[in-house]
């Protein structure tokens, strides 16, 4: 079949549009924090709580209240500044929805220009992963870093590349385990551009919050060494089970540093790929697993190769998640049910992971189509 070359676009418009109307419920009602609403209709998003919980409504920049934001810098700069244009959390959620809107077309462009086919960014554009997690929060704008930065590092420009994983990481901690996917490419002068780049752009917009909100700026890293076994993740599955983890931080650690040794041990050298694993190790090691983490993942699997059968089976896996976290939340369904479906996330994850592996041979990136 021969794809337009314009497809993805009016594509990923309509996934947005099938996101809004599932989320229409909340939205019509304002978005206040009833549980049987936002998590019994399955309409939650951050966008609307964070808007009016971390009084972003009046006018406070997150960094500076009592109650600090939990993100990194440029997800605060672009939290406060949508919160000046509207009025409402109605109008704050569209606002944001709009914006990632936007990151979510330029995703699109740069894995058709990553991939050199038009198919892999209408796969993106009509993931329903993306259609009912894309507007949870502000994710899209690293996944857009993260497609950037892996577009310009296979046109030869490392800066930008660095630049874009410099800015990602700002939005996001992620990104910046995309060094270790360039790392392992073997390009040491591309790699060392491409480090001083995303380190620089990182600094640039992180020193002023850091100088003059220390306290507020601490506030994700904190949060992250803090927080114990959360959502999502296989130790809170355990948990439920009543299999208490012990030394989580560590284990955390210990575990994400195995996979990266075997990442860089037994991975082919297609930096797709490397990607590809590198974030799934870290999602399956991680503390906690929000819903939305699967775009992190999305253009990375397509554009690594993966089968359209795989990933849609990784994709099913991922939306069953997603409906039973808000089940969960909403206490409708028993924590032995909720740990069943973290198993099948991180099952569908592993097989993933492994199907990418087993399809390469030599570093030679297999037809995914």
């Amino acid at each position: 079949m021969r794809y337009r070359p314009w497809w993805p676009y009016p594509a990923a418009v309509l996934a947005f549009v099938a996101g809004w109307w599932q989320k229409w419920p909340c939205h019509a009602a304002g978005w206040p924090y009833r549980p049987e609403l936002i998590f019994g209709r399955s309409c939650y998003s951050d966008l609307p709580v964070l808007y009016v919980g971390r009084d972003l409504a009046g006018g406070q920049f997150p960094y500076a209240t009592e109650r600090s934001f939990e993100y990194p810098v440029i997800t605060g700069y672009l939290a406060a500044a949508t919160a000046r244009a509207v009025s409402t959390p109605a109008g704050y959620f569209l606002l944001n929805s709009l914006i990632l809107l936007v990151c979510t077309l330029v995703t699109v462009w740069a894995t058709i220009r990553l991939t050199g086919r038009v198919e892999a960014g209408l796969i993106v554009a009509l993931s329903p992963v993306l259609a009912v997690t894309g507007t949870i929060n502000w994710d899209m704008v690293p996944v857009m870093g993260v497609s950037l930065a892996l577009l310009a590092w296979t046109r030869e420009r490392p800066e930008l590349a660095g630049l874009a994983v410099g800015l990602g990481a700002a939005a996001k901690f992620y990104p910046a385990l995309l060094l270790f996917a360039l790392l392992l490419s073997g390009r040491w002068r591309h790699f060392l551009k491409a480090l001083w780049a995303a380190t620089a752009a990182w600094l640039a917009v992180n020193l002023p919050v850091l100088l003059f909100y220390p306290d507020g700026w601490l506030e994700f890293f904190r949060l992250n060494r803090s927080r114990p076994a959360d959502f999502g993740s296989v130790y809170y599955g355990l948990e439920l089970l009543g299999i208490r983890v012990p030394w989580l931080n560590l284990l955390a650690i210990l575990l994400f540093g195995a996979c990266l040794a075997a990442i860089a041990r037994f991975a082919p050298r297609d930096v797709t790929v490397l990607a590809f694993l590198t974030v799934a190790a870290f999602l399956l090691t991680n503390k906690v697993y929000s819903p939305q983490y699967a775009l992190w993942l999305l253009p990375l699997a397509v554009a690594a190769g993966a089968p359209l059968l795989n990933l849609m089976v990784w994709q099913l896996a991922e939306l069953a998640y997603w409906w039973a976290v808000w089940r969960h939340l909403a206490g409708t369904i028993s924590p032995a049910g909720y740990a069943a479906f973290i198993g099948l996330r991180v099952v569908a994850a592993v097989l993933l992971s492994v199907v990418l592996l087993t399809r390469h041979d030599g570093g030679k990136r297999a037809p995914a189509w």
